[in-house]
């Protein structure tokens, strides 16, 4: 077993943002399986087969925060919830910086 960098190029999340609270709620992310990435089409393959993801019988993996989240403009923050792959449930902890509202250029 290794560590593999790599990416889910298909995902939706979404979330409430409180500018008033400096929170996030509701945080929800659902990740297409078979559109893993990790740059190796054989490593790739595999990944989607039944020994790890089985996108073929489970599609969809996802993660739902336990509760709302504290955010500071350009700080660390941690997201806290359940991970599901495969119809198992994990907890999860998810570590990230908010780097404070952009303006839209459209």
């Amino acid at each position: 077993v290794t560590d593999v960098e790599g990416t889910f190029k298909k995902y939706q999340g979404d979330f409430e943002i409180n500018d008033a609270e400096n929170a996030l709620s509701n945080i929800q992310v659902n990740v297409e399986t078979k559109s893993v990435d990790s740059n190796d089409k054989k490593r790739d393959f595999h990944l989607k087969g039944h020994e790890f993801f089985y996108s073929a019988k489970f599609p969809q993996a996802t993660f739902k925060a336990n509760g709302p989240v504290a955010i500071l403009p350009h700080k660390e923050f941690k997201v806290e919830g359940t991970m599901t792959f495969r119809d198992i449930s994990k907890p999860f902890t998810f570590i990230g910086t908010y780097k404070g509202k952009q303006k839209d250029p459209w």
